[in-house]
Parts: structure tokens; C-alpha cells; sequence
């Protein structure tokens, strides 16, 4: 079987084509955290787990718990990964999304990891030198992890 990430990239791609062409990338951000709380919650994926459970009630259950709350092109998304049993892609769907939204944006996400506590300036220090490296705005997060004992970390994505 091919690896999830492969399964999901046609749909994140024509995701966000869509989202782009209609000015709605940030709606279909909120619209995929959504749509992933609901398939992963521990009881929506004990009750479609059920061995005599039909697509066709996975899809009327998914969409009632979804009701008005998305668009119609979100429930469109949902009946078309209900149908060919892509539902299990959903996260990397979301997560590759998110990839191609934020390379568009010109954005790259940077986790700080730091044996002792950075302050503001010396995270903004952090921030501006990756994002003249990248040519990319940074968006930083950081851990304080004091079980480091070697200095920091930065991982970019």
C-alpha cells in the first residue's frame, strides 16, 4: 500500500489550490483542525471502527457532528475521503496543507531548545538570524529544557 504522505498530497494540493483561488486559506486551516478533532476523537473512532459499520454511516455520522459548522466545499472534502476510505489520511492532509500555506507565506516555523531560560530579546536575536539564513519570516517557539546540558537547539520546519 502506498505511505500515507502520498496518499494525503493530492488532497492537501487540491485543498489548497482551492483555498488560494477563493481567498480562504485561513478558513481551511480552521476547517482541517476541526475536521481532524472530530476523526480523532476516542469516541468517533471507536464508533467507525465497528466492524459492521458501512461508509455510508461514517460519512451521515461525520457530517451531523459537522453540520453547520464548515461550508459546503468542507463537506464536499468530507464525503470524498469517507468514499475512498481516506479518512485515516486526514492528519497528513491537514499537516502538508499547512506546509504549502506557510511556503507560500513565506514562513518557517523554529523550535528553540534551550538548557536555560531565553529571554524575549535573546529569542528575537534567535529569530532574526534564522530569518535572514532562510530568507524566511520566522515563527519561533521555544522550550525551556533545563535536562539540556550542552546550550541550545533550533529545528526549523
Amino acid at each position: 500500500m502506498a505511505e500515507v504522505i502520498t496518499l494525503a498530497r493530492p488532497y492537501a494540493q487540491a485543498i489548497y489550490s482551492l483555498a488560494k483561488e477563493t481567498d480562504a486559506l485561513d478558513a481551511w486551516s480552521e476547517a482541517l483542525a476541526f475536521l481532524k478533532s472530530v476523526a480523532n476523537d476516542a469516541t468517533f473512532q471507536a464508533t467507525v471502527s465497528a466492524p459492521d459499520i458501512q461508509l455510508t454511516d461514517v460519512e451521515d455520522l461525520f457530517l451531523s457532528i459537522c453540520s453547520d459548522q464548515v461550508t459546503e466545499q468542507v463537506r464536499n472534502f468530507i464525503r470524498l475521503l469517507v468514499r475512498n476510505g481516506r479518512l485515516s489520511v486526514l492528519d497528513d492532509v491537514a499537516k502538508q496543507y499547512e506546509s504549502l500555506k506557510a511556503d507560500d507565506e513565506g514562513v518557517v516555523s523554529a523550535v528553540i531548545q534551550s538548557a536555560f531560560d531565553l529571554d524575549e530579546t535573546q529569542v528575537g536575536a534567535i529569530t532574526e538570524i534564522l530569518s535572514k539564513k532562510l530568507e524566511k519570516k520566522n515563527k519561533s517557539i521555544r522550550y525551556h529544557r533545563p535536562e539540556f546540558n550542552r546550550g541550545n537547539q533550533s529545528l526549523c520546519r
